[in-house]
């Protein structure tokens, strides 16, 4: 037990890095030497930003910062020089779908946050039509991509919200307005995420099966995959399936083909 302790005090003690990025004017040897420790919670975490921003509306100075989880994210990242701003636009670039609570001491009806059909694929084309589509080029039975570039970058869309994208960040987008065969299908995306799961991070889509008339929605993440028809296709409704898959090292011409092979 004692070695398991010390171990793990070592570990803290090199986590706990000095940094003067965000420390306030006065001098470190003039005034007690301050260090925070962030401690994880998942999604619960990123409450740290706020944690941040009052200790440097209050002129808090850090001289370290450790953190676990999700702590040690925020706080690695606030020690390379992001500043609360900008950690929260990155935060918010992840789900710009969501929608952010400020609280004290999470006091938040819950209500506002359970029973919020966030992954409601009609209530996300509502906010954003062009959800399930790239973003470069538009050609029949099109798939579109994006690659890395070497570095972090970011882009707006209509709806004013700000998306950033991490380097190894990729997504191929696939649109057909011919049926598509489910018996093809089916085989096909199991088989899918079951050998590339691990760099599919998110799928979804909305599918037209031959002699189906009803519209099939499905979504998954890395190898789990749900999905159930959603409801008939209306009258004014154009009948096609669109897909796009979110990874890192995406096999792209592998997927293209795939679901080309799917057409009734």
């Amino acid at each position: 037990m004692k070695t398991i302790i010390a171990c793990a005090l070592a570990a803290l003690a090199a986590l706990a890095w000095p940094f003067d990025a965000h420390a306030a004017d006065a001098p470190a040897a003039a005034r007690p030497r301050i260090g925070l420790v962030l401690s994880g919670g998942g999604a619960r975490g990123m409450a740290h930003i706020g944690v941040l921003k009052a200790l440097e509306a209050l002129r808090v100075p850090i001289d370290c910062i450790a953190g676990t989880s999700m702590g040690s994210v925020v706080g690695g990242a606030y020690a390379l020089g992001l500043t609360p701003g900008e950690l929260e636009a990155r935060i918010r670039g992840l789900n710009p779908y969501a929608r952010l609570h400020r609280t004290e001491r999470a006091q938040i009806d819950i209500g506002e946050v359970l029973g919020r059909n966030a992954f409601d694929l009609d209530r996300i084309l509502e906010i954003e039509p062009s959800f399930l589509e790239a973003e470069e080029h538009h050609h029949d039975h099109d798939h579109e991509h994006h690659h890395d570039d070497g570095h972090d970058h970011h882009h707006h869309h209509g709806n004013g919200l700000k998306h950033y994208h991490d380097e190894e960040m990729q997504s191929v987008s696939l649109k057909t307005d011919k049926p598509l065969n489910p018996d093809k299908f089916f085989p096909w995306i199991q088989d899918l995420v079951a050998k590339d799961g691990p760099n599919i991070l998110r799928c979804k889509g909305i599918l037209s099966f031959k002699d189906d008339p009803e519209r099939f929605v499905f979504q998954g993440v890395h190898m789990i995959l749900d999905g159930d028809h959603q409801r008939p296709w209306r009258a004014d409704e154009k009948r096609d399936s669109r897909i796009i898959f979110i990874g890192r090292n995406l096999p792209e011409e592998k997927i293209r083909q795939g679901f080309e092979n799917c057409v009734a």
